[in-house]
């Protein structure tokens, strides 16, 4: 649909375009530009421009958690994530620990870059986590999921550094410095001018998770090249085993019996695991 663009230039957007990526159209300086289009692209979510440094804790939603997800290669971990937990409308970055994957990568770091004038500085560039934690602030009624796969197969503990310290969430609202903050939220904030800087505009706010942001990692038990989580680190997450099992596998797959036999895939593996148990 091209509609009618003689009262200017018009950006036309698919709605899986924007679902997808609207929190950096709307970083954009065109983002909505042309407001004599037919029907421009707007949302009733709440955000929080440039500068500012509060919002409306009130209206945020609070389903908030961290759940880690383990299993045996194949069991559906990343499967049940995608059905379960991330229902339509629900903003999801996905990234993957490994093994030279450092908190610089996760967080953020210090580049250089060239400014017009071909002169270089030297700028903090957000990482994933910076990035989803400054969407999640600015759009409080909207659900966010940070998906990390193989978390184990990175240090985890390091990766996260001081992020570490928010993972433990409130159980009950929580009032500091006046602002009420809903279940969900970081019980405690910490210290972190480059993050506060890039959510908050204000580089002495204390940095939290927001009661809208959920972190779901996905962590093979079988998989002996990978490093262990510590039990601080495991406590701060609710624990979730999925079992290699054909719940999910289509019938026409679990019911086919194997070459020569009259004997079903699902009935082999069953009886198999039976005998090994």
């Amino acid at each position: 649909d091209t509609g009618d663009t003689s009262g200017g230039k018009h950006i036309i957007i698919a709605p899986e375009v924007k679902s997808k990526y609207e929190s950096r159209l709307r970083n954009l300086k065109i983002y909505n530009i042309d407001m004599d289009c037919d029907e421009p692209i707007l949302d009733d979510t709440p955000i929080v421009p440039d500068g500012s440094t509060t919002i409306d804790e009130s209206i945020r939603n609070d389903e908030g958690m961290n759940v880690l997800l383990y299993g045996v290669p194949g069991s559906g971990k990343s499967w049940t994530i995608e059905h379960e937990y991330c229902e339509p409308g629900t903003h999801v970055e996905r990234l993957v620990f490994h093994p030279d994957y450092t908190n610089a990568d996760f967080i953020g770091q210090i580049l250089p870059v060239v400014d017009e004038d071909k002169q270089v500085t030297y700028e903090f560039v957000a990482g994933p986590f910076t990035n989803i934690l400054r969407d999640a602030y600015r759009n409080p009624q909207r659900k966010f999921v940070l998906i990390i796969e193989e978390i184990n197969r990175g240090n985890a503990p390091a990766i996260f550094g001081d992020v570490f310290q928010l993972l433990d969430r409130t159980v009950e609202k929580k009032t500091v410095d006046g602002i009420t903050y809903n279940v969900g939220t970081s019980e405690y904030g910490i210290t972190n001018e480059n993050i506060a800087n890039c959510v908050y505009s204000n580089s002495t706010h204390k940095v939290y998770i927001p009661s809208n942001l959920s972190i779901f990692g996905t962590m093979n038990t079988s998989d002996q090249n990978v490093f262990t989580l510590d039990t601080a680190f495991q406590r701060r997450w609710k624990m979730r085993l999925i079992e290699n099992n054909f719940d999910n596998v289509r019938e026409s797959l679990s019911n086919a019996q194997i070459l020569d036999t009259g004997v079903s895939w699902k009935l082999f593996c069953t009886t198999i695991n039976k005998i090994i148990v």
